[in-house]
């Protein structure tokens, strides 16, 4: 009022107005114009996964454009934590009280639908126990449930169209499906090991890949519990059933090619890792040092049904400011990976994982048109980490099941929770092609390229038909034929025809092809025996029984056959084939009368019986050598196989277990 008088006089002092109209208006009382005064209302505090993730997004990326504002360079600034913390303060006042809106990829409808899956799966045990807080210096009782970690990306942008942070928001606020960094377990196959190899003309979807007992440096990697399938298995098979060998022998391959560079190409993939971490094979099961994120994972096996490209995950749109003008802008940047070929040949390798493979449940729970579904499954040390990555032509929706561990701990899922986590995807999947099933896009999966070859090879060594020599002996290869994609023509018949394998290995395979009863084909088993450099590794591994072929049916999906079941080899059968008795060979040297039968009139010895434990030649990138820099131990890996150790002599717990420093509980 004092400021009014004042204004007031200066005007009749300055002739702007009359000493009458001064006079009067001195006098009249401005605060019966005043609106009441009205108690400010506190800003309503909001929370929850989506919120969290969106406000801490859109508050760094908006101190980031203040930062810029002011000339300064992001860098540098974020090194100085205090300054860098004025402008998050900054930024977040803008955001809360001056009127800054936040647009996100975000559908609501999708999100909710995502919510509402979650909380109604039944996910597995709790896990109580006490333990020291070193934060409080007290003794707490703390009680874990499992956690859901769920994302779905929009194939083409990289927009995160919905997502699950968790399974109750209530007992733990961590986002698991963007904070979250674990164990990627088999899911990395695709992208690491299969689409690379492709990519450079290593394989077509049948090229024989070895899947006997190994030894690389120190590292003995198995498949599913501890066992071998000790015979040489097809790219496609060993995709779809996640055998961990093979992988690892086509790793080990790739890996030592100078020509090619995982790690720039895992970069394009948005997974950054160490130089130390591609060295170890066990990378190509998952064994990472620090693991990935769901939106790390989803968003990497989304570029199959991009065309090799990869759009980074995001979910803020834009940022306005209260006038409506765009502040920030997200701008995509894709990402070229693997070729248009490459991509359709894994679509359709990827598509036996869910009718044939280890997610061969799917077909019985999903209530849309699987027929152009891809996906892999991913499972690390002990059941500790559960993963699904499943894609249609838009989508790619991923899963990930675990504890969080706190305290050091280290709690394991059941062995049934792969299962589990397919039918959470399952239910994610369908309630979400309910509520828009235009997203998924389920009739736009691309023709074969021209790029792409489409051969018919033998089914048992990927190759085309012909006579080999091997051992002194001229061998025909012939029988059943299969269809094979790759970026190149079909293979010539070859005597080392696949990628790893040993010589005693080969030997094992061509006395099987000429009617001699030995152990190919049939499943082996880690018998836990100290591992020595000095012993042959077969003696550490038997033959498995029953219980445990039934174990792997129940793994590898609905469609596994055991290897012996369906061939039932012996020196008196005169169908010697492998599989499904899908081919026979004929010897045309002085090894035998080329029709298989035990009449055989060869007086060359048994290979098997007679060969040392010798390595197969650098073509076959076979690794029974000791070489020290092939030892895996990785932090995180994979528990679709373990891996003996030859410090140990039993299998290898590659989990990170961290113990607890604190005083003895009470």
């Amino acid at each position: 009022m004092r400021r009014k008088d004042i204004v007031l006089f200066r005007m009749y002092r300055n002739g702007d107005i009359s000493k009458k109209d001064y006079l009067a208006a001195k006098k009249y009382d401005l605060r019966a114009d005043f609106l009441a005064p009205e108690k400010a209302s506190k800003q309503k505090k909001q929370s929850g996964y989506l919120y969290n993730l969106v406000m801490n997004k859109s508050t760094s990326l908006l101190a980031e454009k203040l930062i810029e504002q002011d000339g300064l360079k992001v860098s540098d600034v974020k090194q100085d934590t205090n300054r860098y913390n004025q402008y998050l303060t900054s930024s977040t006042e803008l955001l809360h009280q001056k009127g800054y809106h936040t647009k996100t990829t975000i559908r609501q409808p999708l999100y909710q639908t995502m919510q509402r899956i979650v909380k109604q799966n039944k996910y597995g045990q709790d896990k109580t126990s006490r333990d020291f807080d070193s934060s409080t210096n007290k003794w707490v009782n703390t009680t874990e449930h499992v956690e859901n970690g769920s994302v779905v990306i929009d194939n083409a942008t990289g927009k995160v169209l919905a997502f699950s942070g968790g399974v109750d928001f209530k007992n733990s606020q961590i986002n698991h499906a963007f904070d979250t960094y674990r164990s990627p377990g088999s899911s990395i196959k695709p992208y690491l090991v299969y689409g690379p190899a492709i990519e450079h003309k290593f394989i077509s979807s049948q090229t024989a890949l070895a899947d006997f007992p190994t030894r690389f440096g120190n590292y003995i990697p198995t498949d599913y519990n501890s066992t071998v399938e000790n015979r040489f298995i097809s790219a496609q098979e060993a995709l779809s059933k996640s055998y961990n060998l093979p992988a690892v022998n086509l790793y080990n391959k790739l890996v030592n090619d100078k020509n090619i560079n995982l790690r720039q190409d895992m970069k394009k993939l948005g997974l950054n890792l160490s130089k130390s971490e591609f060295e170890n094979l066990g990378l190509a099961l998952g064994g990472t040092d620090y693991g990935f994120s769901v939106a790390d994972n989803a968003s990497a096996f989304s570029n199959f049904y991009n065309n090799g490209k990869r759009a980074d995950p995001y979910y803020i749109e834009e940022i306005q400011d209260p006038s409506g003008r765009v502040i920030y802008k997200h701008k995509q940047n894709p990402q070229k990976v693997f070729s248009t070929g490459t991509s359709y040949i894994m679509q359709k390798m990827l598509h036996q994982v869910v009718t044939k493979g280890t997610a061969s449940s799917l077909t019985g729970t999903l209530k849309f048109n699987y027929k152009n579904l891809i996906g892999k499954t991913g499972t690390s040390n002990d059941y500790r980490d559960i993963w699904f990555n499943g894609s249609t032509p838009g989508i790619t929706i991923s899963s990930w099941m675990g504890y969080d561990n706190f305290y050091g701990h280290s709690y394991n899922l059941d062995s049934n929770s792969s299962e589990t986590n397919l039918n959470l995807w399952a239910n994610i999947a369908n309630a979400l092609y309910e509520e828009d099933p235009s997203i998924f896009k389920l009739n736009d999966a691309p023709s074969r390229p021209s790029s792409v070859y489409k051969n018919k090879v033998l089914a048992r060594t990927g190759t085309l038909p012909g006579t080999v020599s091997y051992d002194g002996d001229n061998i025909e290869l012939s029988g059943k034929k299969t269809t094979a994609l790759s970026l190149s023509p079909a293979p010539a018949a070859t005597a080392r025809f696949g990628i790893g394998g040993s010589t005693k290995d080969y030997n094992l395979f061509y006395d099987y092809l000429e009617g001699k009863n030995n152990d190919y084909g049939k499943v082996l088993i880690y018998t836990g025996k100290t591992i020595s450099k000095k012993k042959n590794i077969n003696s550490l591994f038997a033959v498995a029984d029953g219980s445990t072929s039934e174990d792997a049916k129940n793994y590898y999906g609905k469609n596994h056959e055991v290897y012996r079941e369906s061939n039932n080899n012996s020196s008196s059968s005169t169908n010697r084939t492998v599989g499904a008795n899908d081919q026979q060979a004929r010897s045309t040297g002085q090894g035998g009368n080329g029709n298989g039968s035990s009449s055989s009139t060869s007086t060359r010895r048994s290979r098997s019986s007679s060969a040392t434990e010798s390595s197969s030649s650098t073509e076959n990138s076979n690794s029974e050598s000791n070489n020290a820099a092939n030892d895996v131990n990785s932090n995180i890996s994979s528990n679709e196989g373990s891996a003996a150790n030859t410090n140990t002599g039993s299998e290898t717990s590659e989990g990170n277990t961290a113990t607890d420093s604190g005083p003895t509980a009470p």
